[in-house]
């Protein structure tokens, strides 16, 4: 296991709102740098995709942010940031567990058919320009049982059989990060899509994926550099992130 990469801080946060809420306070106030890994073992307030929550119990989660200077990436390169932090989770976990781990598009980490982790990336825009992303993280590390409302989630420990340190993991888990950020930064967007297909969640296989009223089984296809997904037998759908829910069961 790689160690703690130079360049970066870590800061443990006794209690939190949301790590991507102080990350994103700290930026705005000043007080955040490029490497500054925010940490907590319990978040009150925790943010998911497209406005859910994240919830988890004490101590058995890894709940962290890390904020890294983007403006290398212009806007309309964001996905390729979300595509390099899903590979550097998804080859995070792979290297702990033998369980074959994929990316649900665009950026949720799965063991089979059941939620490892997400990520939630906020970036912060100036004259047009990408400045700043804090990239958010949750992993379930501990967990034995969850809430009725999430029957496909799963822990690191249920795939192991293991008890782990989150707060040490999240140590480990920002070098596979700074692996990926540093391929990026040197040009190797065409090897991080090509990784980020290879572990599509789905790929080959028939889902149903919900566009408003409407159930749509289809067969997953892959990405696109821009972040489409593409599906059906003939390519013939191609959805942007949030335009359609994955339907389970």
């Amino acid at each position: 296991m790689p160690d703690f990469p130079s360049g970066y801080s870590f800061h443990l946060l006794a209690h939190v709102n949301s790590t991507n809420m102080h990350a994103m306070e700290s930026l705005y106030a000043g007080l955040a740098v490029n490497g500054d890994v925010f940490f907590t073992n319990f978040q009150s307030q925790g943010k998911g995709q497209r406005g859910k929550s994240w919830l988890s119990e004490p101590g058995e989660s890894v709940l962290m942010s890390v904020v890294l200077d983007t403006n290398r990436l212009t806007p309309s390169q964001s996905f390729r940031l979300s595509a390099a932090m899903s590979l550097a989770v998804k080859d995070f976990l792979q290297s702990l567990t033998s369980e074959e781990i994929n990316i649900k598009w665009p950026n949720d980490i799965y063991s089979g058919d059941r939620k490892a982790g997400g990520i939630l990336i906020e970036n912060i825009v100036n004259n047009g320009l990408l400045k700043w992303s804090v990239v958010g993280i949750g992993i379930n590390v501990n967990q034995l049982s969850f809430p009725e409302h999430l029957p496909q989630a799963i822990s690191l420990r249920m795939l192991t059989g293991k008890i782990y340190d989150a707060e040490t993991l999240s140590k480990q888990l920002t070098a596979f990060i700074d692996l990926r950020w540093q391929q990026l930064l040197a040009g190797g967007w065409i090897e991080i899509i090509t990784a980020y297909n290879q572990a599509l969640y789905g790929k080959g296989m028939i889902k149903k994926l919900r566009k408003g009223a409407v159930v749509i089984p289809c067969k997953i296809k892959s990405v696109t550099e821009q972040g489409l997904l593409i599906a059906g037998e003939n390519d013939e759908w191609h959805f942007a992130h949030g335009e359609v829910d994955w339907l389970f069961g």
